[in-house]
């Protein structure tokens, strides 16, 4: 395409303050459109070739007059469309930004492959043309002269003139925005469009050099014009768009900042700036940053205060109320609170700053009060006057209290299985009384605080800090990349809950499946394996959801008789099942961690193949550890000139390897290199370490040049294959290295 046939599309949808929650949202679908109607209309820039086989919903090919094709499939196209041409995305609250480069202004003519009937169907037994043909010429507008059979289908061929862009857009527009998806959407006037919040103003413009021209249509009985508008208190006036640079920059002056990444930066440094008034330092919490940008236009740090009686409340009481229920900048000094906090609002201005933080240090006390109220009453109550209570909070199956007493039987079978493990009294104590804060009035009113605020109870009732810790850690990793716990009491204890819970809910039938996950097994599951992996515990998993599934089953038995519906209509039927299945549930629950293993493996190592390698072993969960070893020195090899070379030299020996071979005979070797062989692999097997595997590169490859596996002396052929075998054992101890 020349460049003075370039065109780029700008678009910006006004509306009322969006929900911070669904921005994201809203804007990728859009995104997603405005991607796919330049795509399959042709009109981006992708370097002078136009892919061929674009299957779009109506399997149509298409291609430019005289250019030969070679390439398939609408998502090549649309990789060709991400990496050639780019929709940059911005936005605030009250408006969404796409500006779409690299479009072909022109267009051009391009010949459309339609694929029709499969050629059984399109063609008579005579070779005529079938009504099924027909059909689809006419359908097509094409001459029968102009349909083909090629690879078993009917083809046609058909000139499609160049599309002018405005058309395309003014029609693609208006259908993007009708169906964005979306929960409580509104409908407002008399409008039938439902959207998030009513929308405002909509501006779309082609721009082509320093030309642009308007891009007509209406949403909702709004007419998309060439106007903006800047911030709803410091520049609310309209102002005609230009260029990109032009409405960035014009936003800026009426006190919009359009990039969230500026917004994000101001928030910060000024943020930073006032704490650094009062000495302090700010927690900064990247879930209330990305919320804060998402409701602001132009954010305004305000350092506010508060009573410092309220510090003898718990700080992680305190951080919660502020982060999660006011959006406020916690201040520290020391890692501990002080009586500050940082308010971010949308109007910068001075003289609204002083009611803004008066109304701030308002707010905040009632929520303190409360918070103060419920330490006070749940403190009058023992963990241990709780543990009985928890006989009227259910679990997945059961109640709590039984939940607690079979924690304590895991953490039991875990502590025997790993040895050693000091503190053993105090582990199982904070085992008992782990869940007793779910009890607690704080932690009804503040759920997030669970496990945490357990452990400030534990501290200031006096029961000791292993006691503590391991309460406040056990629901760790609460989220993928989140810490894990750091003692070996909130380790067992955190294995112990949510293999638990796994268990429980395979044998109910709860089994994750597609994208339903109700009960957040698959992330207990990845948090599970990751406290083990991470914190080098070795012992025998399988071994572990054995006993949990005998442990509930003994308790459980299969439960109550339940009533499960088949079919529908006149096929319905009711069947009464057990509540509970154990038939298989520990090779279910089993093979479900296995599942999740490349996943946890991939958080903290990112080459794919090398984790793939190494999970390839079979009975990967009865040696966790070792495999975990086995990656690390894959890691290291993976650093080594030779490593190519190992993998060659091992992949040699699986080849032709036997799994059924006899025990090596050294004695009846031949040949040195044999004998070279085999004292490597002996060696090896005693020390599987990376230094001495790149040493072996040179003997193996030495023995498959030199020796005839397959002698004629069976004898010696014998032996020779189980050389063969005894080293592919030694090797795949590692991993499987035809994966790499």
């Amino acid at each position: 395409m020349m460049a003075d046939n370039m065109a780029s599309f700008l678009l910006e949808i006004g509306a009322e303050e969006l929900p911070a929650g669904q921005i994201l949202n809203i804007a990728n679908h859009i995104k997603d459109g405005l991607e796919t109607a330049l795509t399959e209309a042709q009109l981006v820039k992708n370097s002078g070739r136009h892919p061929a086989k674009q299957s779009f919903a109506s399997d149509v090919d298409t291609k430019e007059v005289g250019t030969v094709l070679s390439t398939s499939s609408v998502s090549k196209d649309k990789e060709n469309f991400r990496r050639k041409s780019c929709i940059e995305l911005k936005y605030t609250p009250r408006r969404l930004f796409f500006y779409v480069s690299g479009i072909d202004a022109a267009g051009k003519d391009r010949e459309q492959v339609i694929k029709g009937p499969p050629e059984k169907v399109a063609k008579a037994a005579d070779a005529s043309m079938t009504q099924a043909a027909l059909g689809f010429a006419k359908k097509n507008q094409v001459a029968e002269a102009d349909l083909y059979f090629e690879d078993g289908y009917l083809y046609c061929k058909k000139l499609v003139k160049a599309q002018d862009p405005k058309e395309i857009l003014a029609k693609a527009v208006p259908e993007i925005i009708a169906s964005t998806p979306g929960v409580r959407f509104m409908r407002w006037a008399n409008n039938d469009l439902k959207f998030a919040r009513p929308l405002q103003w909509i501006a779309a413009l082609i721009i082509t050099g320093s030309k642009t021209q308007q891009v007509e249509f209406e949403v909702a009985g709004i007419k998309a014009s060439n106007l903006s508008y800047g911030h709803r208190f410091l520049g609310p006036e309209a102002f005609e768009i230009k260029s990109r640079e032009q409405y960035e920059s014009q936003l800026e002056k009426q006190g919009t900042f359009i990039d969230p990444e500026k917004r994000k930066a101001k928030i910060v440094d000024e943020a930073k700036a006032l704490a650094a008034s009062v000495n302090a330092e700010i927690v900064l919490d990247d879930a209330l940053l990305d919320e804060v940008i998402m409701i602001t236009e132009n954010p305004s740090p305000i350092l506010c205060d508060f009573d410092a009686k309220f510090l003898e409340i718990p700080d992680c009481v305190l951080k919660t109320v502020m982060i999660n229920h006011q959006r406020y900048i916690p201040v520290v000094a020391n890692d501990k609170l002080l009586p500050y906090f940082i308010a971010v609002s949308n109007n910068p201005l001075e003289t609204a700053r002083a009611n803004i933080k008066s109304g701030n240090q308002k707010v905040i006390v009632p929520r303190f009060k409360d918070a103060e109220f419920f330490v006070e009453e749940d403190m009058k109550i023992k963990l241990e006057q709780r543990l009985e209570k928890l006989a009227r909070l259910n679990s997945l199956k059961g109640n709590l209290l039984e939940k607690s007493y079979r924690m304590e039987e895991i953490v039991k079978f875990l502590i025997e299985a790993l040895g050693n493990v000091q503190d053993e009294v105090l582990i199982l104590q904070a085992t008992r009384l782990a869940k007793t804060d779910l009890n607690c009035n704080l932690v009804f009113e503040f759920t997030e605080l669970q496990g945490e605020i357990g452990g400030v109870y534990a501290r200031k009732q006096g029961y000791d800090e292993v006691v503590a810790k391991a309460i406040e850690e056990h629901y760790k990793p609460r989220f993928a990349g989140d810490d894990a716990p750091s003692t070996i009491g909130g380790k067992l204890i955190a294995i112990a809950d949510k293999l638990d819970n796994i268990v429980a809910a395979f044998a109910l039938g709860k089994i994750p499946s597609g994208s339903a996950d109700p009960f957040a097994l698959r992330r207990q599951a990845n948090g599970m394996l990751e406290i083990i992996l991470h914190g080098h515990m070795v012992f025998n998993i399988e071994a572990l959801v054995n006993m949990v599934c005998k442990l509930q089953e003994e308790e459980f038995g299969t439960g109550e008789t339940i009533t499960k519906i088949k079919g529908r209509g006149d096929k319905r039927q009711e069947m009464q099942v057990a509540e509970l299945n154990w038939d298989g549930t520990n090779t279910k629950v089993i093979e479900f961690l296995e599942t999740r293993m490349p996943f946890v493996f991939e958080l903290a190592h990112k080459q794919t193949d090398l984790n793939r390698a190494v999970l390839a072993k079979p009975g990967c969960l009865a040696e966790l550890d070792r495999r975990h070893q086995m990656i690390h020195l894959l890691y290291d090899l993976k650093t080594q000139a030779d490593f190519a070379s190992l993998v060659e030299a091992i992949s040699r020996v699986s080849n032709i390897a036997e799994s059924n071979a006899d025990k090596v005979d050294s004695s009846i070797f031949e040949l040195d290199y044999e004998k070279e062989f085999f004292a490597t692999v002996e060696s090896l097997a005693k020390n599987l370490e990376g230094t001495e595997l790149l040493k072996s590169i040179k003997p193996i490859n030495a023995f498959f040049d030199n020796v005839l596996v397959n002698a004629d002396d069976a004898k010696i052929k014998a032996n020779r294959k189980a050389l063969v075998a005894y080293a592919d054992s030694v090797f795949g101890q590692i991993g499987d290295f035809s994966l790499l």
